[in-house]
């Protein structure tokens, strides 16, 4: 089961974070896409480019990137 958390600063700038719970190991690694950044979706076979930037979390295998765990948005 995931845990989530959400949090705001005083300057009003919200912060969302999870857990995640896998039945086997992984090796994640941290992730920074930014704003404009282009990749190709292996399932849809289509371009894609980001609007916003963001971090997050995924694991590459088999030469193809993952990202698990993504959603915050670098501000710029």
């Amino acid at each position: 089961m995931c845990t989530a958390l959400t949090l705001q600063s005083k300057q009003k700038e919200s912060f969302f974070g999870r857990t995640m719970d896998f039945s086997y190991p992984i090796e994640p690694e941290l992730y920074v896409a930014p704003r404009n950044y282009q990749w190709n979706s292996l399932v849809t076979n289509k371009r894609y480019v980001n609007s916003n930037s963001f971090i997050g979390i995924g694991q590459e295998t088999d030469g193809m990137g993952i990202a698990s765990s993504d959603g915050n948005k670098i501000p710029e």
